[in-house]
């Protein structure tokens, strides 16, 4: 039983040091180009890209590098992993902290809602959804960020540049940054456009883009794998707590709320291809489960 428990843990271990190095590598160009650009125009940038090159005809939206972040912010879950060495946490808070830093940079609203969220699913996972023991947690969490802001340790650039996005009407809060008009327009397009081809707009929203482009025929396979994903997921919120489970959990819940925010079948298919990855994941450790419960 002991030598089981530790093979368990040994092949935990080596799966979140994977996923720790395709994060890595995914975003690695994308924290160097943002750290070049901070050099250069200071911790906001209000113009909003990063410029691979000098051309602006090269310059790639917030939106995109807000969607490609979301997966360093869902790394949060192995900076509070138990098990892991010391070095193997401190790069996932790396990971983590660098892609908040482009979420900030650009003033990205969407990412500063994962991160919370994420921080939010860490406590009450590891609290066991205990509420006595969580609602103290998330006080202390709330103060805290009051504290940064009152003591002004975020620098005030970063509050007035996104003050200003907020008191643009058509892009604040309330429309989730103008989206809720395309996604009431996108709702109506499959009826329209029951085949897709329609490329005059992006929805923000992998499902509703899915049947712009590919119609019902991609949409209701889409949606089916998207449900037997889902299902996986929340059996896997209510297994015994682990270390890759936590990972998993909140690497999932980062992609698939940003999923729902951004373009990306037209923005990154490298995307799209990470997150069927982190799908698979969580079925086959579902499954895993399960057998290890049965046996």
């Amino acid at each position: 039983m002991i030598k089981r428990a530790k093979q368990l843990a040994t092949k935990e271990e080596q799966r979140m040091k994977l996923l720790l190095f395709t994060s890595a590598a995914f975003l690695f160009s994308t924290f160097i180009l943002t750290i070049i650009d901070i050099s250069v125009v200071g911790l906001v940038n209000t113009d909003r890209t990063l410029l691979g090159t000098s051309s602006n005809d090269d310059a790639m939206a917030a939106t995109l590098y807000g969607l490609m972040t979301s997966v360093g912010i869902g790394c949060l879950g192995g900076v509070f992993a138990n098990r892991l060495s010391a070095l193997v946490r401190v790069l996932f808070a790396v990971i983590s902290f660098m892609s908040l830093l482009v979420v900030v940079h650009l003033v990205n609203r969407t990412g500063l809602v994962l991160f919370i969220v994420c921080i939010l699913v860490i406590l009450l996972y590891k609290t066991n959804y205990s509420l006595h023991k969580f609602l103290p947690l998330v006080l202390i969490f709330i103060v805290s960020l009051i504290a940064l802001f009152k003591l002004e340790i975020i620098d005030s650039s970063v509050l007035e540049a996104y003050s200003s996005r907020e008191n643009n009407y058509n892009y604040g809060f309330s429309t989730a940054g103008g989206r809720t008009e395309l996604w009431l327009h996108s709702i109506q397009n499959p009826l329209v456009n029951p085949f897709g081809w329609d490329q005059s707009y992006y929805a923000h929203n992998l499902w509703l883009d899915i049947a712009r482009v590919g119609g019902w025929f991609a949409l209701i396979p889409f949606f089916i794998l998207t449900c037997q994903m889902l299902t996986c997921f929340l059996k896997l919120l209510r297994t015994p707590y682990s270390d890759f489970n936590l990972l998993i959990i909140t690497m999932n819940i980062s992609t698939l709320l940003a999923a729902s925010m951004e373009p990306v079948i037209e923005g990154s298919i490298l995307f799209f291809s990470l997150l069927m990855f982190l799908w698979g994941v969580s079925c086959r450790i579902q499954k895993e489960e399960n057998y290890r419960i049965v046996k």
